[in-house]
Parts: structure tokens; sequence; C-alpha cells
């Protein structure tokens, strides 16, 4: 035994000396048995062994102790002195408690004296144990569990000796109630022993983890707390506080898998570790090329922080307290701890992977917004049956109200769709032509796409409307323009093949009329003749000016006394000279040119008098205000449909087609008012028929002194 503790752990020194006084010993020991007559020498030779043993023993454990002190930067020499201690103390401290220290006492145990002896077994295990290094890196647990153990064995067995010691010394007089109380005693130590070592167990756990937390707290509470974080990163250094703080690394590195595959570090930046390594140090063993600097740096393992073939971390530790690396029960504890820290961090990616796509969804959902809301073009989104679900402003704009008022309102109720669109949209759609449903009427070209709203279920339409009213009225009115040029120019042409015989017509009317006598019967005859032949050739030169665009100068003229002397041309035209009711106004001054005016009073009175029943009366009346003179026709026909009114004046738009209509004639009586700056209008009356109105600028006085 002391040559052991002298030459352990190291096997080199020499004790030669030592050797030989063991032999010596050994020898003297062997003469006295076989020398005859040596038994008095017994007591002497067994008393110096005694002593030599204690002497060895005392020295040894010394000798120990200053190693172990040492041995501070040798992890691996002071823990082989660390088992080598626990086996002594394990073998030696049940018989020196139970045996030794009662028989000092005064205190017979004979009947436990051999049980104390199956504890010093433990003695050559250590020693063995700690010179081939087995399990060296596991003697916290195994410490904790052999001796609370002993300890629970030494306090066991110590109560019990003195019980039966005072029950054998002072209660003989009981009897049988004396093995009854012996056997309660017994049950009673029974009982208490498995709760007092699990109380030494937490001393002891407390006492070898210098009050730290044990490895198995990481089970119990650390998984607890990582399972609570749901950032990745956040969870990462967590873990590394934690296993720094719970199991003494002096180092310890985490990293996380990146969107290319490598591992980014997570911490604050360290010059000596490297920030990223690569995908590929997971096929070859740690330490690996891109892993040399964290070998350098003290790191001794790598984990891996995996689930289901996926690596999402890796773990790098160092050595325990600068000292030691992990033992089995440790390693076991920080794999399994890995392990619940490799499924915390797969739902915490996962769940920061689905908080990245909620923002992005809101960023792109947000920018979608505004793209639609600065579109200029109208756009809804729409289930399959028309039902809107959103708007932006220029749709809010085309139906004059509110976005959100549009919500759930059906498409159909404010545009005339197509018919095939009536009980669901179509998928795929371009170009087609609608118009709203209000009082404006707005003209829209429509085109639809199709939306997936549900999963799968394509049941969505996006339909966008381009508000073209006044493209479709400029295209008219560039339409109708070249109606009328190629009217004018056929006009034009027409105005000169009329005028050559209607000059001649003219003339020959003129020559019979100078040639007939007054008292003629003939004369009234071939005087009108001569004034209609006139009248057609006005007609046919305003007609010319009108389409032309006219190139008169306007002049001050009376509007009440044209527009009556055109009244009466058209009525007795068509013979209808007493149907007329002209309201008797003084002179209305407006600025105009006479021609036009007559022709576009002839046309009102006309219309008048054609949508008109036989005999009902044409009124014609003047009227002027601050700036517009008027000429008002009034009829007594049924008045004119409302989706009517404004067309009327559009070219070759005719409510008389059946009874030889154009279109032109007020589209020419329009044309030409407006080349005055003036309007000409359309109503219907409360009472029945229809109004229509001539309007120029009124004159006044003042215009002309100034």
């Amino acid at each position: 035994i002391a040559r052991f503790f002298i030459i352990f752990p190291e096997h080199r020194t020499s004790v030669w000396i030592l050797d030989l006084a063991t032999v010596v010993a050994a020898i003297g020991a062997a003469a006295t048995a076989i020398a005859l007559n040596a038994e008095g020498w017994w007591p002497v030779l067994t008393t110096l062994l005694r002593a030599a043993f204690s002497i060895a023993l005392v020295g040894g454990i010394v000798l120990h102790i200053v190693r172990w002190w040492q041995a501070a930067r040798d992890a691996r020499a002071r823990r082989q002195i660390e088992w080598a201690a626990l086996g002594l103390l394990v073998g030696l401290v049940p018989w020196a408690t139970v045996v030794w220290l009662p028989r000092q006492l005064g205190i017979e145990v004979d009947p436990f004296s051999w049980m104390m002896v199956l504890p010093m077994v433990a003695l050559p295990f250590a020693l063995v144990a700690a010179t081939m290094e087995y399990r060296l890196w596991d003697l916290e647990p195994i410490a904790r569990d052999a001796l609370s153990a002993t300890l629970v064995l030494v306090i066991g067995g110590f109560a019990f000796a003195v019980t039966n010691h005072l029950l054998v010394n002072y209660a003989g007089g009981f009897g049988s109630l004396r093995n009854l109380f012996a056997f309660a005693t017994g049950v009673l130590l029974v009982m208490l022993l498995q709760p007092i070592r699990t109380q030494v167990g937490h001393f002891l756990e407390h006492w070898l983890y210098h009050g730290r937390r044990p490895p198995r707290w990481l089970l119990t509470h650390a998984t607890r707390e990582l399972a609570q974080v749901t950032e990745p990163r956040e969870l990462l250094s967590r873990l590394t506080s934690t296993l720094r703080d719970g199991l003494d690394f002096d180092v310890v590195a985490t990293y996380l898998r990146v969107g290319d595959g490598a591992f980014s570090r997570v911490g604050s930046p360290e010059g000596y570790l490297p920030e990223h390594i690569p995908a590929s140090v997971l096929s070859h063993h740690f330490p690996s090329s891109e892993e040399e600097a964290l070998a350098a740096a003290g790191y001794t393992l790598r984990l891996t922080l995996d689930r289901v073939d996926t690596v999402h971390g890796l773990l790098y530790l160092g050595l325990r307290r600068g000292l030691f690396p992990l033992g089995s029960e440790a390693r076991e504890v920080v794999e399994a701890f890995t392990a619940q820290a490799a499924v915390a961090l797969e739902s915490a990616r996962y769940l920061d992977d689905l908080r990245q796509q909620a923002e992005e969804y809101r960023i792109l959902h947000a920018n979608t917004q505004r793209i639609i809301e600065s579109s200029a073009a109208a756009i809804l989104v729409c289930d399959a049956s028309g039902r809107i679900l959103s708007a932006n402003t220029e749709a809010a704009g085309i139906f004059e109200v509110n976005a959100p008022e549009l919500v759930s309102v059906s498409l159909d109720s404010l545009v005339v769709l197509p018919q095939e669109w009536r009980d669901n949209l179509p998928l795929q759609a371009a170009n087609a032509e609608g118009r709203t449903k209000d009082p404006l009427h707005r003209r829209v070209i429509m085109a639809v796409s199709v939306l997936e709203l549900d999963s799968g279920s394509f049941n969505g339409r996006v339909v966008v409307l381009q508000d073209v009213t006044e493209l479709r009225e400029l295209q008219d009115r560039i339409r109708d323009q070249e109606r009328m040029a190629a009217l004018g120019r056929l006009a034009s042409g027409l105005a000169h093949e009329i005028n050559t015989p209607l000059t001649g017509i003219s003339s020959f009317a003129q020559m019979l009329g100078e040639m007939t006598p007054p008292e003629d019967p003939r004369a009234s005859l071939v005087s009108k003749l001569v004034d209609q032949s006139f009248r057609v050739s006005r007609i046919v030169a305003n007609l010319r000016e009108a389409i032309r665009g006219g190139g008169e100068e306007m002049t001050i003229l009376d509007l009440a006394s044209v527009a009556r002397n055109a009244a009466l041309e058209a009525a007795r035209s068509l013979g209808a000279a007493d149907r007329l009711e002209i309201e008797k106004s003084g002179p209305v001054m407006a600025l105009g040119v006479t021609g036009p005016v007559e022709l576009a009073v002839s046309n009102m009175v006309r219309n008048a008098i054609e949508a008109s029943d036989p005999g009902m009366a044409i009124r014609i009346s003047t009227a002027c205000g601050e700036v517009w003179a008027e000429v008002r026709v009034d009829d007594s026909g049924p008045g004119v449909a409302e989706k009517d009114l404004e067309r009327v004046f559009e070219p070759f738009f005719s409510t008389k087609t059946d009874r030889g209509g154009t279109g032109m004639g007020l589209a020419i009586t329009r044309d030409m008012i407006s080349n005055l700056g003036g309007e000409v209008s359309l109503e219907n009356l409360a009472h029945g028929g229809a109004r229509a109105t001539v309007r120029l600028r009124r004159w006044k006085e003042s215009e002309a002194s100034s």
C-alpha cells in the first residue's frame, strides 16, 4: 500500500528502499511463524505491522493530498488521485466507523463486523480503475452513488449496532419484548434508509459540483426554458450560456445553418473563431481542416443539432473547468439536452420562417395595395359570382362612392355586363364593353383574370375597368367629323349642281313675273315661285356655309324677328302655318348670323310639326337673360325618350327612319349654332311634348359703347 501511494500516479519513481524494507518485514513475519518458541514475538510483530500500516496509510494520504494540490493543471493525474481517494473512503470508512470506533467505545458489534469488510473490496477496484484510467471522467456520478450508499450503510449499521448493544445490556429483563423492539427498530431503519440516501445524494451532488446545477438539471429545467424561445439565434445564445454556466464549460460555440447550407456563428465576434463553417465538415470527424481554429482554441467536441436528417446547427464544447472532458453521464445528458435543443431549434426556425414569410406577405400585400391604389385603372377583386371583395380608389371614383361601400356589392348592380357574365364571371376576358348603371352612364372597358382565393380553388376574379367615356366621345366626334367632312364634300358638289339649274329657274321665274301683269290671277303663283327659288338658294348657301364652318362675320340681329320669319316659312312649306302660336315680344337682340339661325329655327319647327299630331299647336317664344337670348320651340308630341335626349344630336341618329329621317338635321343645327358660340338643347316638358331651345349670346348696348 505504501509503495503504491509513493509511485502513483507516476510509475517511474524508484522505491527500492521501501521494497527492501517490505521484503525484510515479510521475511521477519514469516520467520516468527516458522521458528519454534517465537510466539512471544507475535504481539510485538503485530504492533510493529499495525504501526507500519498506519504510518504508510497516513503518509500515503498526505502524499496524495500534496500531489493532488500540485496537479492543479494536470486533469488526468488529478482525477486518478481522486479515484484512489474514493476507493480509500468507501473501503475503510465503514470498517472504521462500524467496527473500530464502537470497539474503542466498548461496544461489541461482532455480528456485523464481517459485513464491514465487504466495502473494502472498493479499495483495490478503485486503485485498479485509477491505474487503468477506467471511466476516469465519471468520478462525480460514481462518487455520488458510492458515497451515498457507504454513508447510508455506515449510518444504518452504526445505529443498529448501538441499538442492539443497548438492548442486550440494559433490556435483558423484557424477554420477548426486547426481540420485538429490535425487529421494529430494524424495520424503521430500513424505511428511513432510502430517504436518507436521497438526501445524502443531494448533499454530495451539491458538494461534488461545487454548488452548481447537476447535469440532470439541464433535462428538467433548461429544456423547458429553451422551449419558450422562438428566435433561433436567441435560442442558441441561451444554449451557450446554459452549458457554460450549468456544466462549467470554459468555451462553448454555436453555429446556425443559413440559407446556402453553411453555418454562421452565433454570438459576439471573436477573431480566433471562424464566422462561417461549410456543411462539408459534417462528413469528417472533428477537427476537420475547417475546424482547426476551433481545436486550437480549446474546443474538443462537436455535436450536431439535427432533426430528421436535417442539421439545423452545430455545437462545439471545450473542457469542463478548463481541465476535464465530458464523462459518460455528462455526455449522455448533454447529448439528450442537445437533442431537445434541436427540437426547440427546429421549431424556432420554422416559426422564424413563418414569421419572415408573414412579414414578406405583409410587405408584398402592402406593395400590391400601393400598386393597385396608384393604378389609373379601376381594379376590383370579386368572387366568381361577381360579389366585390375589395376595390381601389379609382374604382370608387368611377362609381362615385367610397371604396369600403363597394365591398359585398354585386358587380352586375353597378355595370351593364354581357349576358354570359350574369351568372358567373369568365376566367379570362379582355376588351369587353359596358356602361355604368348610374345616371352618368360611363362607358368602360372590362378585363377579367382568374384569381386563387383559396388554396387550390380558382374562385376569384380580378376585374379591371377603364373609363373610356371621354375616349369614346372623342372617337365619336372624330367619326362624326369625318362623316360631316364627307357630307360637306357631297353637299358642296350637290350645291354646285343644284345652283346651276336653280339659277336658271330663278331667272326664268323673274322673267315670267315681269311678263305677267299684276291683275293676272297667275301673278301670285309666279311671285311664290320666285320667293321659293330664292329660299332654296339661301338654304343651299347656308347649308354649304354651315358644313364648311362658315366664314361670315357675326352681326347684331333681332332674334325674335329672325325666328318668326324662319318659323313661318318652315310652317308654310309643310302647309301648317295656321298651327303656329308665335308669342309677341319686343326685339331680342343677339350676336349671330342670320342664315344659320334661320336654318336652325326652321329645322326645329319642322321637327316639332312632324312630331305633333295633325291640328296640334306649335308654340314659338323668345326670351333673354343676363347672358343668353333664346328661341324656344314647343311641340305637342309624345316627347323624346330619356336615353335619346343626347343622342338625337349625333349625326345619322334619327327617331324617324321609317319616315325618311336621315339623322342630320339636329346635328347640323347644333354645329351651326356652336360655331356662333351658342347652344342647342332638347328637353321634355312636364305637361307633355318637347322643347327645343336655340341659345345665342345676348347683345347689350353697353357692348357697342365699349
